[in-house]
């Protein structure tokens, strides 16, 4: 009986050394599994914030797109403003469009004598 007993012995103590490293694997894949679950629970927020942020830049570029027409249209308007003056100029006799270039004004000088009672009278008004 006794060589049974020994048999029995080494199965058992077989038995514990698979049930020991067992443990140590399910030790280990449940470590494993808990840090995999860990990063997809930051994956998940991830993916949450990058679909705000997406949101965000979407009305971003539709305010930007609203902004251009804007920005266009009233260009456009200058364009045709532009368009118009130059056609009036262009209409103008040789002497306005010289008077235009040069940015003189239509009204006669004033005579010397007004322009320097004028000065000294800006003159006086600063003492």
């Amino acid at each position: 009986m006794e060589s049974v007993s020994l048999t029995f012995l080494i199965f058992q103590g077989a038995t514990v050394i698979i049930a020991l490293v067992a443990a140590a694997f399910a030790w280990r894949l449940d470590r494993r599994l808990t840090a995999m679950r860990s990063g997809q629970d930051g994956m998940t927020k991830l993916v949450a914030e990058l679909a705000e942020t997406t949101v965000r830049a979407e009305g971003a570029v539709r305010e930007l797109k609203q902004a251009g027409g804007e920005a266009g249209a009233e260009l456009e308007a200058q364009i045709a403003r532009a368009k118009e003056a130059a056609e009036e100029l262009r209409l103008l006799s040789p002497e306005d469009r010289r008077r235009t270039q040069r940015r003189e004004p239509r009204a006669e000088p004033r005579p010397a004598e007004s322009r320097a009672q004028g000065f000294a009278d800006l003159l006086k008004s600063t003492r």
